[in-house]
């Protein structure tokens, strides 16, 4: 069985460049993803924005998030009790 090789202390960091990139930047990760160079600095940072796009996509949400709900402009019933009304005793 192969071992796994623990990946360099550059390439973590350039992973997470491109992660950070993809969070605050997608503009510009867009941009980095679609450039065709082979450098192991550009590759890390590539599959860094391509984990933070793939942890992002809605199939990866819990299914109470996935769910739309009740829509907020839907005023046929109110959700609480009226204050005004008499309480049950």
């Amino acid at each position: 069985m192969e071992e796994e090789k623990e990946p360099s202390a550059e390439y973590l960091r350039d992973f997470n460049d491109g992660y950070l990139m993809a969070e605050n930047h997608p503009e510009v990760a867009d941009l980095l993803s679609n450039i065709k160079s082979e450098s192991t600095r550009i590759s890390a940072m590539k599959s860094g924005i391509a984990t933070s796009t793939e942890q992002k996509l809605p199939s990866r949400y819990p299914s109470w998030i996935k769910s739309p709900g009740p829509s907020r402009t839907d005023k046929s019933e109110p959700t609480s009790p009226n204050k005004n009304q008499e309480r049950d005793r």
